[in-house]
């Protein structure tokens, strides 16, 4: 089995929006507002400047962003549509986890979820915490030099 696969059978990270700040009585009354799990990652939505879209998530337990807004995406035959949506931003954190455990497969869900939240870069009212892929894996090849040293 190959180290990416044998990581995701042990390891799974979850990222999750709209897990927060959701005014609809329907949300709040089936979705947990505060989900702490090991696993799990709370996301934002951005546009391409950096800027909060207006459908993103938001709260104490959203704690990265990526972009959310007119992502290209493949549909059924092979065309791509641009999708904006928390949803189009969730799998971009759930890609770096998965590089991330390629590059170190030891990782625990909790190592991988601290590295992409010290990874981010805080827009300067520190509200949003943009995911910066080259950043985190530079982060975890220095942990990685530190355990050998």
């Amino acid at each position: 089995m190959a180290p990416i696969a044998r990581s995701f059978s042990r390891k799974p990270v979850a990222a999750t929006s709209r897990c927060d700040a959701r005014s609809s009585r329907y949300w709040r009354s089936r979705h947990q507002r505060s989900w702490t799990l090991p696993n799990v990652i709370a996301v934002g939505a951005v546009n391409q400047a950096g800027d909060e879209t207006p459908f993103t998530s938001y709260g104490p337990t959203v704690v990265v962003d990526a972009n959310g807004y007119e992502v290209e995406s493949y549909v059924p035959g092979g065309g791509t549509v641009r999708l904006s949506g928390t949803s189009m931003a969730a799998p971009q954190i759930v890609n770096l986890a998965a590089k991330l455990f390629a590059l170190d497969p030891s990782l625990t869900p909790s190592e991988a979820i601290d590295l992409i939240k010290r990874g981010a870069s805080a827009s300067e009212d520190g509200r949003r915490h943009l995911i910066d892929p080259k950043h985190t894996v530079n982060l975890l090849a220095g942990r990685t030099r530190s355990r050998r040293d």
